[in-house]
């Protein structure tokens, strides 16, 4: 009976020892995933991050556009209002504008 609790206990050393060397090897296997997921993380934020300011610059970009096209619209129009270039014809010119228009008055005669 002796031996055979000798046996046992030398058999639940070894088997404890290699159970503790298999978990140690499991959570290695673990962290070294995990720290590899980690750096996948890290990655597509800054990424995220990069395509998410490029995006808000884009659409500002877009706005300020938009908002030129506009606003030349506005200017074709009212250049095309026949009040308005009646309002201009009246007001007399200044001397330089007066000055530049003979100019061009004279390359086209």
């Amino acid at each position: 009976m002796e031996a055979f609790r000798r046996n046992q206990t030398v058999l639940q050393a070894q088997v404890e020892a290699k159970l503790t060397e298999v978990i140690v090897k499991f959570e290695q296997e673990v962290f070294t995933g995990l720290e590899i997921l980690q750096d996948f993380v890290e990655a597509v934020k800054k990424s995220t991050n990069s395509q998410t300011t490029d995006i808000h610059a884009l659409q500002e970009k877009i706005i300020t556009h938009f908002t030129d096209v506009e606003y030349a619209k506005s200017l074709n129009e009212r250049n095309k209002d026949p009040n308005y270039v009646q309002l201009l014809k009246s007001q007399p010119m200044d001397s330089s504008t007066l000055h530049r228009f003979r100019e061009i008055e004279k390359l086209f005669r």
